[in-house]
Order: C-alpha cells, then sequence, then structure tokens
C-alpha cells in the first residue's frame, strides 16, 4: 500500500514550488502595481502539495491556464476607445455592422467570391503559459532527486509503512 509523503516534506515541496512559480510568472500586466506572483502561497497538507492563489490576483490563473476565444458581446452599444500604431487614438462604436459577432468580409476572389471573413470583436484567446504546474513538477522532482537515503527512510517510517516490507514500500514510493 503506497503511503502519503508527511507533512514536513509537503511543506518543503510546497515551499520550493512558490519559490519556482514566481521566478516562472511573467514579471507586470501593465495594470497593477504590485505583483501578482508575490502573493502565492504554499499549500501542502499529508500527501499533497499546491499553490494558493488569492481571487483578487486570479488574473494569474488566467495567464497560467490561458483562455479559449470568445466574442465580447458586452461591448454592444458601447464606444471603444482604440489606440493606432502612431499613438493617437481613435474611436469605435460596437453596434449594427460593427457589432460583436458580425462577420466582416476582409477579401473576395476575382469571381466576387468571399474568400475571408472576420468576426468582429473576438477576443484571440491565449494559450496557457503553465508556469504554476511546471513549478509544482519541478520542485516534487527536485525533491526526488535530492532526497537521500536517510530522508527517505525517516519518511517511511513516520508515515506508519516501517511494518511493511522495506523493498517494497520503497518499489512504491518510485513516481
Amino acid at each position: 500500500m503506497i503511503q502519503p509523503m508527511p507533512d514536513d516534506v509537503t511543506r518543503k515541496i510546497a515551499a520550493r514550488a512558490v519559490a519556482l512559480a514566481r521566478y516562472r510568472a511573467p514579471k507586470s500586466n501593465g495594470q497593477k502595481s504590485t505583483h501578482g506572483a508575490d502573493h502565492f502561497q504554499p499549500v501542502a497538507s499529508v500527501g499533497q502539495i499546491g499553490i494558493s492563489v488569492p481571487p483578487e490576483y486570479g488574473y494569474m490563473m488566467a495567464l497560467d491556464r490561458g483562455y479559449d476565444p470568445y466574442v465580447m458581446y458586452g461591448l454592444t452599444g458601447k464606444t471603444i476607445p482604440i489606440r493606432d500604431a502612431s499613438g493617437r487614438i481613435n474611436f469605435r462604436t460596437a453596434y449594427g455592422s460593427a457589432a460583436p459577432g458580425k462577420r466582416k468580409i476582409i477579401s473576395r476572389n476575382a469571381q466576387g467570391q468571399i474568400t475571408e471573413t472576420k468576426i468582429m470583436w473576438k477576443n484571440p484567446g491565449m494559450k496557457g503559459m503553465h508556469f504554476i504546474e511546471d513549478a509544482l513538477k519541478q520542485a516534487a522532482m527536485e525533491w526526488k532527486n535530492a532526497a537521500g537515503p536517510n530522508e527517505i527512510l525517516t519518511m517511511i517510517e513516520s508515515t506508519g509503512a516501517a511494518g511493511a516490507s522495506l523493498v517494497e514500500t520503497i518499489n512504491q514510493m518510485r513516481f
């Protein structure tokens, strides 16, 4: 039977994972005066590790996991300031033929057939950066690679698995 890792070991791994996640996280989002990764907290209990992200820094979870493309229907009827490449601000209104979700014809072929369209006011989505997941995996691997025989034996004894065959327990512990 596999025994869960004791609390003191999982606390060490979770603390290391937070340090790694803070290092890997994007450094600025252009809006907040504080870096969201500074507020990551380690979460650990017997057999579990994790990283807690406070709700006010939920954007860090969106960066980590990514999100699917979506049409911004909430912009319907609103005026949106858009800065162009020269720095000038232009105002666009999202209604009528430019309403969110409407198709705009981009190009036609020589016969006049539509060859390309674009959905108006569609956010393209974003692939996840996976800095939290990667930090958790790396912290666990670092512990696995750095744990010496004495530390592993002490952990086995503290989990109550010492009564089982030592070889069987060590074989079951392998990742």
